[in-house]
């Protein structure tokens, strides 16, 4: 999935038309998870690292319906309470959302790279309004 941003307004990505072929479609208005994490301290460089790739590498597994768009990184917030990476996932609906959150491979990540590293996570989910000229992302 890739996105563009398109005349300043409208976010577009890249998902299979009815037809099977590739083509952009564009998302208005959605949803946005929001997942913060407290990595442990004593977590190895390579533990955060090995969660991190695990959250990018998301999008390849989930259907492009599911998903607009998914990033992860450190938060460098000097408002985090401690919270030093966090993950955001872009959704079309809330439909979406509830399948992405059972997803095998969502629930993989967390099980397997996030869980073992923690001490904390906090999560929230807003709607997205809808973008307007007046309103661009």
């Amino acid at each position: 999935m890739q996105l563009k941003q398109s005349s300043g307004v409208v976010i577009k990505w890249k998902k299979p038309r009815s037809d099977g072929r590739w083509g952009w479609q564009d998302f208005q208005q959605g949803i946005e998870h929001v997942v913060f994490i407290k990595v442990r301290e004593d977590t190895s460089q390579a533990g955060v690292s090995r969660m991190l790739e695990a959250f990018n590498n998301l999008p390849d597994q989930l259907e492009s319906s599911i998903l607009v768009q998914l990033t992860a990184g450190a938060n460098f917030s000097e408002h985090s309470n401690g919270y030093t990476h966090a993950m955001v996932a872009r959704l079309p609906s809330e439909e979406a959302l509830d399948s992405f959150s059972k997803h095998p491979a969502y629930v993989r990540v967390f099980i397997e790279n996030v869980l073992p590293i923690s001490s904390g996570i906090l999560s929230a989910d807003f709607m997205v309004d809808p973008v307007t000229k007046s309103n661009p992302l």
